[in-house]
């Protein structure tokens, strides 16, 4: 008699098991699997149900709705819409190329858990190409456990000493800093940093620390108001480097393009001669570059002096490249 109540109580808690890891099941597929009755079966159900209620009351057995019989887990807080959301949330990480290929597979596990069976089948289908054409950066480093461990930094008021490496074939360089806030800019993830080498706040990629070697009690309260986390993602194109400039150019593409990327920007005059606008914009100017060199003859940079100066040097050093 024990036996056999070992037996059934193995029996329940390996269904239990697979209804947690989001599997769906039916009678028809659990009898083909353990010699059992439909009755005996119908009674473990009624169990884990029982202690559903018991342990764990959001979640509850639910058939799926289908024409196969089976049934799952259901998470009774979850919200309305939550295929949609995490339809949105599973094309930004799959277009972020940031995450080594576990990564990106524990992301969307994490990512499909509150959803019924019906719907984790639709999620697939609706990313199929998506993850398909996933293609990390050729640089692509484990990342999650250094956000991790950075979060807890932050949060604890730590001072760090850090190795940190921007290219595999560069010598790692020592850094320190108390890290202030992380952020996530088109293909990377960077920590805010109050930097002693630099003297200031300055951005670094997450992947890029290489190990954190020492930590000692920072100060509680950064001078937050000296910082703008909005103002550097509103000057800056991937790196907010050197000091904020106010630029004007004339741009013969698509002005919205402009507009988009450069969150500060704004048409000042339209040019009805030159068939262009002009724009207007605060940014980080050595950040910004390569992206007005990439807008090509579609481009003139019109200010500050020095700056166009630096400009022209580049495109000179550019064209000396293609002569014959």
């Amino acid at each position: 008699m024990a036996d056999q109540k070992q037996s059934s109580t193995l029996r329940i808690v390996k269904i239990l098991l697979r209804l947690m890891q989001g599997e769906a099941l039916s009678y028809e597929q659990l009898q083909a699997e353990y010699p059992k009755s439909l009755r005996t079966l119908q009674r473990d159900l009624t169990e884990i149900r029982t202690g559903l209620m018991e342990i764990t009351p959001n979640k509850s057995l639910a058939r799926v709705p289908d024409d196969q019989g089976r049934f799952q887990l259901k998470n009774d807080e979850r919200a309305d819409g939550d295929l949609s959301a995490a339809l949105a949330i599973g094309n930004i990480v799959l277009a972020s190329r940031s995450l080594v290929s576990s990564e990106k597979m524990a992301l969307m596990r994490y990512l499909i858990q509150p959803l019924d069976c019906a719907e984790r089948d639709l999620l697939k289908q609706y990313l199929v190409f998506p993850a398909g054409s996933y293609a990390p950066i050729a640089s692509v480093r484990p990342l999650l456990e250094n956000l991790e461990r950075i979060a807890q930094l932050i949060v604890a008021h730590r001072h760090i000493a850090f190795t940190y490496q921007t290219d595999a074939t560069a010598a790692p360089v020592r850094q320190h800093g108390q890290p202030l806030t992380i952020y996530f800019d088109d293909m990377y993830f960077y920590v805010v940093m109050q930097s002693d080498e630099h003297q200031g706040f300055w951005p670094y990629r997450v992947d890029y620390i290489l190990q954190i070697t020492a930590s000692h009690r920072g100060q509680e309260v950064i001078h937050r108001q000296h910082f703008s986390l909005q103002g550097m993602r509103a000057e800056s194109y991937h790196l907010a480097l050197g000091p904020s400039r106010t630029i004007t150019f004339r741009y013969w593409g698509n002005p919205q393009v402009t507009l988009d990327r450069l969150a500060t920007a704004r048409i000042i005059a339209h040019d009805a001669t030159q068939h262009c606008v002009v724009i207007q914009a605060q940014v980080r100017f050595a950040g910004v570059k390569m992206w007005l060199l990439s807008q090509g003859d579609q481009l003139e940079l019109l200010s500050p002096a020095d700056l166009v100066a630096d400009f022209r040097q580049t495109v000179k050093l550019m064209n000396q490249r293609y002569e014959e």
